[in-house]
């Protein structure tokens, strides 16, 4: 399905409301036989295969998925999963793998003395909001496909310019791995969200409808207006009542619950600059008090903001 200008201009919008900081990234030289685990983490793990074929498969899935040159796997909340060439080869955990450091960054090799692989993994660094909101509304595995789209076509651009800073160590390689991996990750999302037609719940879905959109960019972009129900809907050009349903039936929540998600979830982040007092981050998120910011939030966390300031400062 062809997707307009002015969907992909508000994905880009919303996109950027994401906080997303540059992972780590290494390079892996399998030889089958060979099949490696990694552990859970609290970081989203991509996995792109650059020459050969692997297979991903989460701890606990009957069946991984197989993925050629050009392709790539996103482990969207960080499971264990174990990376292979298919056979039937005892697992090693990453952390035994020999490997070298080449400019801070590892290589590995591993394996037998059958068919090559070659593997780019790495990990993107969510703040907290955000792994959150990804994680309930994507799937736990994005595959993207080597097929011929635009979309992934940028994609596959950006991971051979990755692949070859890590091949050619140069002054700067550093700093352009860094912005390469922001935007692989955005560019796994857009994929993910132009190439899908149906069964999109949350507001990757709801950017498809060009009304919706309209409302979504305006919660993500704009929180400290005072939006009701009824101004959302003109935002949408939509009436207050089939805002109110289409924004349900769409995003799976109510178009008020969604603000306060939204609000709630940009509370916790200003709430990290112990610069900002608590009425501050208030304001900044559309409560008209801080007393009124403390009860939405003390229903979600438990705990005043001010409360989860200091807990957080004590960790």
């Amino acid at each position: 399905m062809m997707q307009s200008h002015h969907d992909q201009d508000h994905l880009a919008i919303i996109l950027r409301s994401l906080k997303v900081e540059s992972g780590l990234i290494s390079r892996g030289r399998f030889q089958a036989p060979w099949a490696v685990r990694a552990g859970a983490s609290s970081h989203a793990i991509f996995h792109a295969v650059l020459d050969g074929s692997c297979v991903v498969r989460r701890e606990g899935d009957a069946k991984g998925v197989v993925l050629q040159a050009g392709e790539l796997a996103l482990l969207v909340r960080g499971d264990a999963h174990i990376t292979s060439d298919g056979s039937d080869a005892r697992p090693v955990p990453v952390g035994r793998l020999p490997r070298t450091m080449e400019g801070g960054l590892a290589s590995v090799s591993w394996g037998g003395n059958g068919q090559e692989a070659s593997v780019l993994c790495g990990r993107f660094d969510l703040d907290r909001s955000t792994a959150q909101m990804l994680g309930e509304l994507l799937p736990p595995v994005i595959v993207v496909r080597n097929t011929p789209s635009r979309v992934v076509e940028w994609l596959s651009t950006t991971i051979d310019l990755m692949a070859w800073e890590l091949d050619h160590r140069r002054a700067g390689s550093d700093a352009i791995l860094d912005r390469l991996t922001d935007i692989l990750f955005i560019q796994i999302v857009r994929a993910h969200a132009l190439t899908r037609t149906t069964g999109q719940v949350g507001w990757l879905g709801a950017l498809r409808d060009a009304h919706l959109s309209r409302a979504l960019v305006a919660i993500h972009t704009q929180p400290r207006v005072r939006w009701t129900v009824a101004s959302l809907a003109k935002e949408a050009g939509l009436s207050r009542s089939g805002f109110a349903t289409r924004f349900q039936e769409s995003v799976g929540q109510t178009p008020a619950a969604y603000l306060t998600t939204w609000r709630l979830r940009q509370a916790t982040e200003l709430l990290k600059d112990a610069e900002l007092s608590c009425a501050a981050v208030a304001e900044h998120v559309g409560y008209g008090s801080e007393d009124s910011l403390s009860r939405a939030f003390r229903k979600i966390h438990g705990q005043t903001p001010a409360a989860w300031r200091r807990s957080r400062a004590s960790e």
